[in-house]
């Protein structure tokens, strides 16, 4: 658990191994100009940079080498950097971000002044506690302005699932609701299911990019991200996951399916290169024991799948067709 988060008042999390909140923003423009052909990443890009502005005390001093990394917002959300007392991952230098950006592919690239636009943000666990920065931080990246033409918009509110106004432009800030969804295996039931990649796909298996995932697969790694996120940011549960619902994902037969790769890139301005993130479209039609695999791609639709999901990638939808008797 972070520092700040034990301290933020009217932030308590509710006893959930996971909770999870999709917080819909509503902005409107200000002025006109082109932002971004890809939304997904302008957006986390500027409210890294907002948030960093806002709330960093030692002047971008390299998070690593800062003694205040425990109780920042952004290196939380942004860096994540794996705990030193961690049993998990003790080789790596960062944990899966808690928070994930979530814009339409379809959202134009040009804003006009007046229109307006809905875009979400995911937060997992414990990064709840750090709603009130994160919408600190989308309000002043609307002063600074988005994008090539640095686009300047107002936050009109941000809404959780439930309906309820969590923040309004008059800056009334209240809890979001979380979504709480069990982390074990479904009641057995056969039947004929969808999985939809609503953004692309960017997944590895074996060491390389994988064109033509299997059930298996996508199991493995969601199975995998959901553990390491329940570890980091959620109860610290190492509880096997894999084994609760590999089997199924086995069993389970690829009936039909519409794929397609699509290749593009974002710039990094930490690295001063394009970085490839292109991924797969489409879906994968199954038949199998959707019932037991259920619970796992319901959190899968919150938590994403594969690689850069902090930009949008790897957004899935479950979707049963129909029962087998």
């Amino acid at each position: 658990m972070s520092p700040l988060s034990d301290t933020l008042s009217g932030t308590a999390l509710p006893d959930c191994p996971l909770p999870l909140a999709r917080l819909t923003c509503r902005i409107e423009f200000l002025s006109g100009g082109s932002v971004s052909q890809r939304w997904g990443q302008t957006l986390r890009g500027g409210l890294g940079y907002a948030l960093r502005d806002l709330f960093c005390a030692k002047g971008r001093l390299e998070c690593g080498k800062c003694n205040l990394n425990t109780a920042c917002p952004y290196c939380y959300l942004f860096e994540s950097p794996v705990p030193p007392q961690t049993e998990v991952m003790r080789l790596y230098t960062h944990t899966p971000h808690p928070l994930i950006i979530e814009a339409h592919p379809k959202i134009p690239t040009q804003a006009v002044p007046g229109d307006s636009l809905d875009f979400s943000i995911v937060l997992i666990g414990q990064a709840l506690a750090y709603f009130p920065f994160v919408a600190r931080a989308i309000e002043e990246l609307g002063r600074q302005g988005l994008g090539r033409d640095q686009v300047r918009f107002t936050l009109w509110h941000i809404t959780d699932e439930f309906g309820h106004k969590c923040w309004t432009a008059n800056g009334r800030v209240l809890t979001p609701t979380p979504v709480c969804l069990p982390i074990s295996a479904g009641k057995s039931r056969s039947g004929v299911f969808l999985i939809n990649f609503f953004t692309p796909l960017r997944l590895k298996v074996g060491g390389g990019l994988c064109k033509q995932p299997s059930l298996s697969d996508l199991v493995l790694s969601l199975t995998r991200r959901l553990f390491l996120l329940r570890y980091f940011h959620g109860d610290g549960s190492k509880e096997d996951l894999n084994s609760m619902f590999g089997p199924a994902a086995q069993a389970a037969v690829l009936t039909k399916q519409q794929l397609m790769w699509h290749d593009y890139s974002r710039f990094s301005t930490r690295k001063n290169v394009e970085i490839p993130i292109g991924g797969l479209t489409g879906w994968l039609c199954f038949e199998g024991n959707f019932g037991i695999l259920e619970p796992l791609l319901r959190l899968g639709e919150y938590i994403h799948v594969g690689k850069n999901v902090i930009f949008g990638l790897g957004q899935i939808t479950a979707e049963e067709q129909r029962e087998v008797a």
